[in-house]
């Protein structure tokens, strides 16, 4: 049998991107005033090297200096258009007008394509 997971009991298994933002700022400032090197600054500023290297020479296409972005993807609409959405989402729920998930989906298409927002479907 069996045994279920828990969420709350959920342990983090790996460090992938536990840098902070302004270690990342720190590093790059380094690098590019020529105070130390790609390695040493990595150290120093507890930031992988592959990733401040790609920060570095603008290999990164989805994320760009010191924004963290984890995944391939990217939000299709922006925070506050997202947040109206929420908004919009909640109060009829509040009604007892539920979306399901399909719902969701179609809503959020139409937005995006009222707002020509390039949309990856």
């Amino acid at each position: 049998m069996k045994t279920l997971r828990i969420v709350y009991s959920y342990k983090r298994k790996t460090n992938r991107g536990s840098w902070s933002q302004a270690d990342m700022a720190k590093a790059l400032e380094a690098v590019r005033t020529n105070e130390m090197g790609w390695l040493k600054a990595s150290q120093i500023y507890n930031v992988p090297t592959a990733t401040l290297r790609c920060r570095g020479n603008n290999k990164n296409k989805i994320a760009t200096n010191t924004k963290k972005h984890l995944g391939r993807f990217k939000p299709v609409l922006n925070d506050e258009v997202g947040a109206a959405v929420v908004k919009h989402i909640l109060d009829l729920q509040s009604r007892f007008f539920g979306l399901t998930t399909m719902d969701v989906r179609k809503l959020s298409y139409n937005i995006a394509e009222k707002n020509e927002n390039q949309a990856p479907f």
